[in-house]
């Protein structure tokens, strides 16, 4: 039930104006959205269920957490992708219970854009493949540049990489050579895929 203003302003000892007594009402009409928005790039994905119901917790690269209930947690959300969220803030976390609230999408970095010890996704062209005997190395290159990947435990992929071959690295890791050189690693966090 929702009170009146004169019940408003006795609950509150008459201590709020005309204009808090609007906004209490407005609030207690639904006419005023209290949700959040939060957006960053996914770090981790854990699946569970919570009294009987299928929630996913997603942990952002800004460290926050967001928890998505029901048909909202059917969504398939994978780390390196860019997630933008609203719900309500519970608990320091962000709960969202409706599916249309949440989007995700794969954002790739220009080379050139690269910064060490980030956690980056990367497309481009096959410019270069290194020594077959060691089986782990490609070169990408898009518009901006050319760099270094070092497929960890990915021999299957390399075996199938050519020359012009369209790369998405998903979730890489950049790191510095021996010689300080950008680099980028495929490693246990990581996927790589071809594209179009």
């Amino acid at each position: 039930m929702i009170p009146s203003r004169e019940e408003l302003k006795r609950h509150f000892a008459n201590l709020i104006d005309d204009n808090i007594v609007d906004l209490l009402l407005r609030y207690a009409l639904g006419e005023i959205d209290v949700s959040s928005k939060v957006e960053g790039i996914v770090k981790k994905v854990y699946e569970g269920n919570f009294g009987g119901k299928n929630i996913k917790t997603v942990y952002l690269d800004s460290n926050l957490r967001v928890t998505l209930w029901g048909e909202a947690s059917k969504i398939e959300i994978l780390p390196g992708m860019f997630l933008s969220a609203r719900g309500k803030i519970v608990d320091n976390r962000l709960e969202v219970f409706d599916v249309d609230n949440v989007s995700v999408r794969f954002e790739f970095t220009a080379i050139e854009k690269l910064v060490p010890e980030k956690r980056v996704n990367l497309r481009g062209r096959v410019s270069g493949i290194g020594d077959v005997k060691f089986g782990r190395e490609i070169y990408l290159s898009d518009a901006t540049g050319r760099i270094k990947v070092v497929l960890w435990n990915c021999k299957d992929f390399y075996m199938k990489v050519d020359i012009g071959s369209c790369v998405e690295i998903i979730n890489g890791i950049v790191k510095l050579s021996r010689r300080g050189e950008k680099e980028v690693h495929v490693d246990k966090n990581s996927s790589v895929r071809f594209c179009e």
